[in-house]
């Protein structure tokens, strides 16, 4: 199984002290992977995802994964069957693994895929192409990381640059290159542990 091969190996690499990977985590992951993957022209993962209530879902992760509820996955203990394009699946997983699990469904359910199909049904590779090619994120694909960076587009960006004109907005939501955008991410970052405080959503 396919998408089983990509939870696991989000499972050995990316679980840590900082990111519990629940399983309504590890299925809003598995769909970004899935949705960048077709965007980029790649296609990772094949299997589908229909529309649930709480996002985004594929059975076979579901039935996998079920038992631990809303508790962190434990790390797999054998080897793990490393993505030929690593690079790339490491890339779109990078820029979702900091957000917690309600933030990842919340954002599905602002997007059109999931709104437009209705509850059970797939949401298909052609409703997900169309919609994400789209997206700012979209032109980042196919990625290098020396071109300008388009970050994710979460509630916390649209609150930034809600009162912005669209210009503003648009030169605000961009970076010179990812390396840039990763070292401000970073300083963001220790500047709030040392104030004592953890943001899930940088």
């Amino acid at each position: 199984m396919e998408i089983q091969k990509y939870a696991e190996y989000l499972l050995k690499y990316y679980v840590n002290d900082d990111n519990n990977i629940t399983p309504m985590k590890l299925q809003k992951l598995l769909y970004y992977i899935k949705v960048w993957g077709l965007v980029d022209g790649e296609g990772f993962i094949s299997e589908s995802f229909v529309h649930h209530k709480y996002g985004p879902l594929n059975w076979d992760i579901y039935h996998e994964y079920n038992q631990y509820g809303n508790q962190k996955i434990e790390q797999p203990v054998h080897d793990v069957e490393v993505p030929e394009n690593k690079h790339l699946v490491d890339f779109i997983i990078e820029n979702y693994i900091d957000f917690d699990a309600i933030t990842l469904s919340s954002m599905t359910h602002s997007e059109d895929p999931w709104k437009n199909t209705q509850i059970g049904e797939v949401i298909t590779d052609e409703v997900i192409y169309e919609y994400y090619k789209e997206q700012p994120f979209a032109k980042n694909f196919p990625f290098d990381p020396n071109k300008t960076f388009y970050p994710i587009m979460s509630d916390g960006n649209h609150s930034f640059i809600f009162d912005m004109n669209a210009e503003d907005a648009k030169t605000s939501m961009k970076f010179s290159s990812y390396s840039e955008y990763l070292k401000l991410k970073n300083i963001a970052k220790e500047e709030l542990e040392s104030a004592g405080l953890k943001n899930s959503c940088i």
